[in-house]
């Protein structure tokens, strides 16, 4: 198995079209400028019939919002960041994200799943996972 790690712009990728037979992207799209566009970059270098996972957070659920008070904003909280961690965050709702995705591998066949509990609703999970398959 050859596997490669590199660091590249999520927004203008610099690999040929049709290069990978799979791309993860983990917790990523919520953080750039343009996440169709960098959606759009993940689908061009996907090589057709092969796979890409998109895991996504499930914000602004009620699951969500529970464990990231738990967890980094009361961390943030005592540093003196709560406000900015609050800014970061209002970003990552995945209503937007999930029909950015939806129009952009409109044409693959996709599948949806949640964490922890499978098929449920995103309001009530932690995460929102997509497989795509790139259609030919």
């Amino acid at each position: 198995m050859n596997i490669t790690f590199a660091q590249a712009d999520a927004l203008d990728l610099p690999w040929y079209d049709e290069t990978f037979d799979r791309v993860l992207n983990t917790c990523v799209i919520h953080h750039v400028s343009d996440p169709e566009l960098a959606l759009s970059e993940i689908r061009r270098v996907l090589r057709p019939g092969e796979t890409a996972d998109i895991f996504l957070t499930s914000d602004p659920g009620i699951a969500f919002r529970l464990a990231r008070r738990l967890g980094p904003l009361s961390s943030a909280k005592l540093r003196g960041l709560g406000d900015v961690k609050r800014r970061v965050d209002a970003r990552d709702h995945i209503g937007g994200l999930h029909v950015s995705l939806k129009h952009v591998f409109r044409n693959d066949g996709s599948a949806e799943s949640t964490y922890p509990i499978p098929r449920m609703p995103w309001n009530p999970t932690l995460f929102h996972t997509f497989r795509i398959m790139k259609s030919y």
